[in-house]
């Protein structure tokens, strides 16, 4: 019964192997070597391609930035971007809320 419980067990769950073939089998050393050159090969591709997602969507962003309808039409009715900070601050009893920053 015993036998029959793990079998079920181990089915149902990751594949285990207890005693892998030998062709199958690879000394620590070798492991790590291939490891470490594989990881050394990939890196900067890798890098390589986060790069360029990364300018893409910088991009992306300054196409967005640049047409916006409100840039449009303050360009169109010679509007000014800013409007003065200190009047709209006395108009709206800013320093008494706020205090003068």
């Amino acid at each position: 019964m015993a036998l029959n419980s793990s079998r079920r067990r181990c089915r149902r769950g990751r594949s285990f192997v207890p005693n892998p073939p030998p062709h199958l089998i690879v000394p620590c050393s070798e492991k790590n070597e291939e490891d470490e050159t594989r990881k050394e090969e990939e890196r900067p591709r890798s890098k390589q391609k986060n790069q360029e997602k990364k300018n893409k969507k910088k991009e992306k962003k300054a196409v967005k930035k640049n047409t916006g309808r409100a840039k449009e039409r303050r360009e169109r009715t010679g509007m000014k971007k800013k409007k003065n900070l200190e009047k709209i601050k006395k108009k709206k009893g800013w320093i008494e809320t706020h205090g003068n920053k």
